[in-house]
């Protein structure tokens, strides 16, 4: 919501051959191209993370696991983890 409205305080403000020249030309223009692209880099790294982060959490979650009451006793043993698929 706030990027739309400052969207259009943008337009309003700057007009459109302002903006096209801004966008196009010389330094200003270099550094937006490598802004968008660092973002996109950011955004590439974030979402690996998160679904790396993800699919270990489903992964930890879904294993099995004696209660842990038990594993205080030498007796017990652990019942093997049951690969994971995703289907």
């Amino acid at each position: 919501m706030a990027i739309s409205i400052s969207e259009k305080i943008r337009d309003n403000v700057f007009s459109e051959k302002m903006l096209k020249e801004a966008r196009t030309e010389g330094l200003p223009a270099r550094l937006r191209s490598d802004a968008h692209r660092a973002l996109d880099l950011a955004a590439d790294a974030g979402a690996i993370v998160y679904n790396n982060a993800l699919t270990f959490l489903e992964n930890f979650a879904d294993e099995r696991r004696a209660p842990l009451a038990s594993l205080n006793t030498a007796s017990t043993t652990l019942a093997p983890a049951e690969p994971v698929t995703k289907g």
